[in-house]
């Protein structure tokens, strides 16, 4: 497989993106979260009054609970998959930045904890783009039930019908932490 580039179709970003989620999870328990977005030109000038916009793609996080591997948090009768959706399109301000709010209410039928895939462009005069792309956890809920099935002799998940099992649940916060009285 070969295929030719022309050297001008690879341009390097031009501006430094910074977008700030205020953490390394996404969380809404505490409310809409506000995201900070900043742009500024590679030199160190503001980006001010550039074009902007931020889309998120969200998908199933499976990864669980590092203090609970065996514990199943997804509801496999809900789906987490989804187009991305517009969180913000506008103009950036005299300081190269613009504040917005993640609400979206859809989120509330969620399988579990997502990963959000976060793209931001920024387009400068002339037309190109500069981009950033971020992934991080997208927490919709602020406590996840899990459940945890007896193992066959084979390692597999198995509840014998007219036999005796035992089945655990647990409760956890965002983190992970187990929450007890609940």
């Amino acid at each position: 497989f070969n295929k030719n580039l022309r050297i001008e179709t690879v341009r390097p970003n031009r501006l430094k993106i910074d977008l700030d989620t205020g953490g390394e999870m996404i969380s809404t328990s505490a409310g809409n979260a506000l995201v900070k977005l900043t742009a500024a030109w590679l030199y160190g000038a503001p980006a001010d009054g550039l074009r902007a916009d931020v889309e998120m793609s969200l998908r199933a996080d499976q990864s669980g609970f590092p203090d609970f591997a065996d514990y199943q948090f997804n509801d496999p009768g809900r789906s987490a998959a989804r187009e991305s959706f517009t969180l913000f399109d506008g103009n950036l301000d005299a300081n190269g930045q613009a504040n917005f709010r993640l609400d979206q209410p859809y989120l509330r039928q969620a399988p579990g904890k997502l990963k959000a895939g976060i793209r931001t462009r920024i387009f400068e005069p002339g037309g190109d783009f500069s981009s950033d792309n971020v992934s991080m956890s997208y927490s919709p809920y602020p406590a996840y039930a899990g459940i945890k099935l007896p193992q066959n002799r084979w390692g597999s998940n198995e509840l014998k019908l007219n036999e005796e099992g035992i089945i655990d649940f647990v409760l956890v916060d965002e983190a992970g932490n187990a929450i007890s009285n609940r």
